[in-house]
């Protein structure tokens, strides 16, 4: 009796082979398609450890999904030659602090403009327009002028 009987034959598949011409997509990012995208990366590894502080290679690659990302090495490269960052006893150090400003690297992440505040528009009233003319004819601020209105009113 034989001791190993060779696996069944899995049945042929249908679906499509692919081909070995096509590339494969791009990885999807997270950056805006503005400039060096290395210079993008170095960026966000530089301001990664300014606000996590010393980590090993290892972590910084898994948090920041270096594996999405074609151009990681070149900035890693990039940011060692240029001494923003040293590796000593396994543990990734900013070594210059400013160094993003210097070497111009792109903020990381698309900066959200704040929004704003809707303004009210409505007729001015008659009163208004009155101490507006009042405050051009006279020179002085509206402020001044509704100060001497009120100092001036009878009790």
């Amino acid at each position: 009796m034989d001791a190993n009987p060779s696996p069944p034959e899995a049945p042929p598949s249908n679906r499509p082979k692919r081909d070995p011409r096509r590339q494969r997509k791009p990885q999807f990012s997270r950056f805006e398609a503005v400039g060096d995208r290395s210079k993008a990366i170095a960026g966000r590894i530089f301001e990664f450890l300014a606000w996590a502080g010393p980590q090993t290679k290892r972590q910084i690659e898994r948090r920041l999904h270096s594996c999405r990302y074609p151009e990681w090495k070149d900035a890693w490269e990039h940011l060692l030659w240029e001494g923003a960052i040293s590796v000593e006893d396994g543990q990734v150090k900013i070594m210059d602090a400013f160094a993003d400003e210097r070497r111009r690297l792109p903020h990381p992440y698309a900066k959200v403009p704040e929004p704003k505040k809707k303004r009210r528009k409505r007729p001015q009233s008659e009163w208004f327009r009155n101490v507006y003319r009042r405050s051009e004819e006279e020179g002085k601020a509206i402020s001044d002028i509704l100060e001497e209105d009120r100092l001036n009113q009878p009790e």
